[in-house]
């Protein structure tokens, strides 16, 4: 094999044509730069990182596990390895206007392996004759978005031409193996048959470690499960816009099992359950975001338990839903962020009078409510109720951020007014209301002639210290 390499540590040139050997000896120079970097992290006592299940008790749990942002930016250094013979594919690229990244090497324009600008390819400005054979495996995409330009039936399903479906069957043929670290595919959907013609392809392997498919429907979902094959163990996936989609049936052959970081389901009409195997099963690392499903959409009891039973980054969901969830039957679980949406239709739900407490005493660290409507009309009392609850359920919150709502005369008075003690929440550092802060006092002052207005987890009374 004739390598001829640049002593530039960004670029690398390739005087052979075999790609599989360039790739195997890319592979290689970039495996013993990963693992000389891994064994100087070790020698700096630096940690990446690590899982929910390795958190100790002493431990902080707002940077014990390890963050979706951690597996993303790794410490490993970028290679920009420029490749020769591109001509299809720089036109290509060109053509959907998605111009690759090049630069100006010895008097050659070379592509930069690793692209690090968003890049989106529409399909429905192409013919086949646009898409080349073969796209470079070697490129590396930062952001890529890969969409087909949909019409929209009376059924609210997604569907394209057949014509446009086999374009992208050829555009994932041509790639071989899409590179990406976020893969977005929108408006994808089709006829059954469109699905069995790709049957006879090998399926294009995707090495990516985030996944965001909008516009979609099931049938779109069973073409990709053929027309693709997922390779890696962790990953990040977002379901958005799919009003067909009834279950979660088909998450386990869409993602080839592999465990899923974040999983975020929005605007899914149809969706009344989760029901999800690989929630049951553990399956879901650090966060869960369930946001516009179907006005029905209620926990099953199997779903409860699985989310009670362990430590989270972060949880979104409409209020009513988190308001339902029984109480946690174990000391292991635990959220940095709960995010709760639709309060102003389901604000109520937080009364306790005449039922128990809401679940996860001593377990939220930051509360975030949303107030569905903008410029809702927050009044006195209803900032009580939300105080109530906060108070008697979620004792250790450190901050509450109060969004989309607007404070009457009164309560913007009573706010200005007054230094907040929260006796039932001793760690409360920051209230904000529409990105304002307010004042709060959680220690008791030893000052004389001053007032406080301290929330017992009932009620707001005056308290004149000594």
């Amino acid at each position: 094999m004739n390598i001829t390499p640049n002593l530039n540590y960004k670029y690398f040139y390739f005087s052979h044509k075999n790609s599989l050997e360039m790739l195997t000896f890319t592979r290689t120079l970039m495996a013993v730069v990963s693992l000389a970097m891994v064994a100087w992290k070790g020698a700096m006592a630096v940690p990446n990182g690590f899982d929910s299940e390795d958190l100790t008790s002493d431990q902080s749990y707002e940077t014990a596990y390890e963050t979706s942002d951690d597996y993303f930016y790794d410490a490993t250094p970028i290679l920009n390895i420029t490749l020769h013979h591109n001509d299809e594919t720089l036109a290509f690229f060109k053509h959907v206007g998605a111009s690759l990244e090049t630069e100006m090497r010895e008097g050659k324009e070379c592509v930069l392996q690793r692209q690090a600008e968003p890049k989106t390819i529409n399909i429905s400005t192409c013919t086949p004759q646009d898409i080349p054979e073969k796209i470079d495996h070697r490129l590396e995409f930062e952001d890529l978005t890969i969409m087909v330009m949909s019409t929209h039936s009376e059924k609210s399903l997604y569907v394209i031409q057949d014509s446009k479906l086999s374009l992208l069957g050829k555009l994932f043929k041509a790639f071989g193996v899409l590179n990406a670290r976020h893969l977005t595919l929108k408006q994808i959907g089709g006829a059954v048959s469109d699905r069995h013609n790709m049957l006879s392809a090998p399926p294009t392997i995707l090495n990516i470690k985030s996944l965001r498919i909008h516009d979609v429907n099931i049938l779109g979902i069973n073409w990709l499960v053929a027309a693709t094959e997922l390779h890696t163990n962790k990953l990040v996936l977002e379901l958005e816009d799919f009003p067909g989609a009834t279950n979660l049936n088909f998450l386990a052959k869409l993602t080839h099992s592999a465990t899923l970081l974040e999983l975020r389901l929005i605007n899914m009409p149809s969706l009344a359950k989760l029901d999800c195997a690989l929630l049951h099963q553990g399956g879901i690392k650090n966060k869960l975001v369930l946001r516009r499903l179907s006005p029905s959409f209620k926990l099953t009891p199997k779903d409860s338990t699985a989310i009670l039973e362990k430590k989270w980054q972060e949880i979104e969901c409409d209020l009513g839903v988190w308001a339902a969830m029984p109480q946690p039957p174990n000391s292991n679980f635990a959220i940095d962020r709960l995010v709760l949406n639709s309060a102003s239709e389901q604000i109520a739900l937080l009364k306790q009078e005449g039922k128990e407490a809401a679940p996860t005493p001593n377990t939220v660290a930051h509360l975030v409510i949303n107030f569905t409507e903008d410029h809702y009309l927050l009044t006195t009392p209803t900032l009580h109720l939300i105080f109530g609850w906060v108070g008697t359920c979620l004792t250790a919150l450190k901050t509450i951020s109060i969004n989309s709502v607007e404070l009457d005369k009164a309560t913007q008075t009573y706010l200005a007014e007054q230094s907040l003690r929260f006796k039932t929440l001793p760690l409360l550092s920051k209230l904000t209301i529409e990105e304002h802060a307010y004042t709060l006092n959680n220690k008791p002052s030893t000052v004389g002639n001053i007032s406080e207005e301290i929330w017992d987890g009932k009620r707001i009374t005056r308290s004149t210290p000594v």
